[in-house]
């Protein structure tokens, strides 16, 4: 059996249609779940997306379409980065403010002796 070509690319744009539906729904997903959840879940739903935008790439064609996916993937990874230099700065934090504490405890115990 023949199938026209019609027919065909009738099918095809059908299945554009679909992909792009479902496109739509889980960016809208990601969305919303991006800009409702806390911080710290912020991490894990980047992560999901990361994943998604890798397979959409996989099977994106357009230069245009590419190009944005790697610049949200680029963006994706940044918040993923910042999430974990943030605990570096805490820690850090948190040692020299203790340091800075001993230290001036230790000055005061000093003028304190000598008073």
């Amino acid at each position: 059996m023949i199938i026209p070509h019609n027919i065909i690319y009738s099918m095809t744009e059908f299945d554009d249609i679909i992909n792009v539906q479902l496109l739509r729904k889980k960016y809208s997903e990601y969305e919303q779940s991006l800009s409702a959840e806390h911080p710290r879940r912020v991490g894990t739903i980047v992560k999901e997306f990361i994943e998604f935008i890798r397979y959409i790439k996989s099977y994106t064609r357009s230069d245009r379409l590419l190009n944005l996916l790697k610049e949200q993937e680029k963006v994706a990874r940044r918040i993923l980065i910042l999430g974990r230099v943030k605990y570096f700065l805490f820690f850090l934090y948190n040692t020299l403010v203790s340091t800075l504490i001993m230290k001036l405890l230790n000055l005061i115990r000093i003028l304190i002796s000598i008073i």
